[in-house]
């Protein structure tokens, strides 16, 4: 999975460049600060499901806090981009309600392994269920920047940001194909 995340890593600095087309962040250094400590007290209030009675006594694995919260932290991303949304007055109501959903949903992933995984029926405690849980994240991920870059795109029509839209569109398509054949995720 080393290759796969190295992908959509390169995809994570295309949604920041965009966002920097989009908006131009003067003000992204503070909003970098956000990430960083809201999953950490979002893991404080969950650290039942984190503590040693999540370790199956069969395998001797239980759910990782640090892989999540580096999870939480890359899909953080999507709330990076709400407060940057909400920080420009002229956008329309129901564009900053879906942007918190979206952002809500990416953010909050990898702070419930437990529910993802029966929600899902896999196991996020071995290694294939954490590439489940960091794939299903990325996914969320990439449909908040789709929205927000795409409903700037189409309201200004900016050229740049098409072709960033474009290499998101790519590895959403890729994510989507690794979720189907590794997981059977979207077959019927």
């Amino acid at each position: 999975m080393d290759c796969s995340k190295l992908i959509i890593i390169n995809t994570l600095v295309f949604m920041i460049i965009g966002l920097y087309l989009a908006f131009g962040l003067s003000f992204f250094p503070t909003l970098l600060l956000y990430p960083l400590l809201f999953p950490y007290f979002l893991f404080l209030l969950r650290i039942r499901t984190f503590s040693d009675d999540s370790i199956l006594l069969e395998t001797g694995i239980g759910y990782n806090p640090l892989e999540n919260y580096r999870l939480s932290l890359a899909a953080s991303a999507g709330f990076i981009v709400l407060l940057v949304t909400l920080w420009f007055d002229k956008l329309p109501l129901y564009f900053c309600i879906i942007g918190l959903i979206l952002g809500l949903i990416c953010y909050l992933i990898p702070i419930f392994p437990d529910y993802i995984g029966k929600f899902f029926n896999c196991d996020v405690r071995t290694e294939k269920g954490k590439d489940f849980l960091w794939l299903i994240g990325m996914f969320f991920v990439h449909i908040l920047f789709l929205f927000v870059l795409g409903f700037y795109a189409i309201t200004v029509g900016s050229l740049q940001l098409l072709i960033v839209i474009m290499v998101l569109v790519f590895s959403l398509i890729w994510i989507t194909w690794k979720l189907k054949k590794d997981f059977n995720l979207f077959s019927k």
